[in-house]
């Protein structure tokens, strides 16, 4: 689920989260917020579907959203696997 909206407020204090680096992107990148990303090889099998009825057409709302995650995964996500790559090499690298 997106529980983006209500991360922010319940991390006020020294509370920490686990989330997708997708829903707390944008307070990451305006400071808000902090991640650490870390290695568990079952959490990196995640994937995201958007799901609805077979032969059902998406009301616009719905398609709203859908366009919305696909933005954010095209804004977000490769530069997160950029970075993951880049960090990687540069691990290799070390002696």
């Amino acid at each position: 689920s997106n529980f983006s909206s209500a991360l922010l407020p319940l991390l006020s204090g020294q509370d920490v989260a686990l989330a997708s680096y997708l829903t707390a992107a944008r307070w990451v990148e305006a400071g808000l917020l902090a991640a650490r990303p870390f290695d568990e090889a079952q959490l990196q099998q995640r994937r995201l579907q958007v799901l609805a009825g077979e032969g059902r057409v998406p009301s616009a709302l719905v398609q709203q959203f859908t366009d919305a995650l696909v933005a954010a995964i095209e804004q977000y996500g490769k530069r997160k696997v950029g970075r993951r790559k880049a960090r990687d090499a540069a691990q290799a690298a070390w002696p």
